[in-house]
């Protein structure tokens, strides 16, 4: 758009009356826009009184809400910073008091380290920790050999059981035998009917129980 031209006609200004849009800066003839004469008089002489063509009356809602928003969104920006200092100065504040703590733990632990109290103290806990280490192995070595010794009794009974029953699987018992005073003689008789190979050396054990009526055979064969 030109600014020399009317904003409703297009023309050049020539010779009549005419006004100038505060805003935009762009001229109306006074004729165009339907203002009366003494009212354009009045805006030539007046510093006060503005005019706004139709175009930045219908934009001035929207500008002003903007620039509210503007102003609130500002406002708010500014009450963050202060925040953000007020933050910075306590951190600042705290980080100045860590690091007093700190240098004065460090003459601390310097003073300790340079004491002699302090060199036997920790020596006494070093040798403590040995011997508790020592005590702790030991035992230690001393319950899983007992479990061991303990394990081996176990498998050793369960062994001699077995080879008892083993022992016993030859056992005979022979029932009604009358008492003759030669009782291996009499079974060997008869262990000699049953089988050709029967030797002495097969009747390791002989035994009477009852009333002189059974007799049981350990180990035969």
């Amino acid at each position: 758009m030109n600014k020399n031209k009317c904003l409703q006609c297009s023309e050049a200004k020539g010779q009549g009356k005419a006004v100038k849009c505060s805003q935009c800066e762009f001229f109306a003839h006074a004729n165009c826009v339907s203002i009366p004469e003494e009212v354009c008089n009045l805006l030539d002489s007046s510093t006060n009184l503005r005019w706004f063509c139709d175009r930045c009356s219908s934009l001035g809602p929207n500008i002003k809400k903007l620039t509210s928003s503007v102003d609130s969104l500002r406002k708010d920006v500014f009450n963050k910073l202060s925040t953000l200092n007020d933050l910075n100065a306590n951190i600042k504040s705290e980080l100045e008091n860590i690091n007093a703590v700190i240098e004065s733990n460090k003459e601390k632990l310097n003073k300790l380290e340079s004491s002699d109290v302090f060199r036997g103290e920790l020596n006494t806990l070093k040798n403590d920790m040995k011997v508790s280490f020592a005590d702790i192995v030991s035992h230690g070595i001393k319950r899983h050999t007992d479990d061991i010794k303990a394990e081996v009794k176990t498998v050793q009974a369960t062994i001699n059981d077995a080879k008892q029953i083993k022992e016993r699987e030859n056992n005979l018992i022979m029932f009604h035998l009358p008492e003759s005073g030669s009782d291996r003689v009499d079974v060997m008789k008869i262990l000699k009917h049953l089988s050709n190979n029967v030797v002495d050396a097969n009747l390791v054990h002989l035994t009477r129980l009852g009333k002189n009526q059974t007799i049981i055979l350990d180990r035969c064969f």
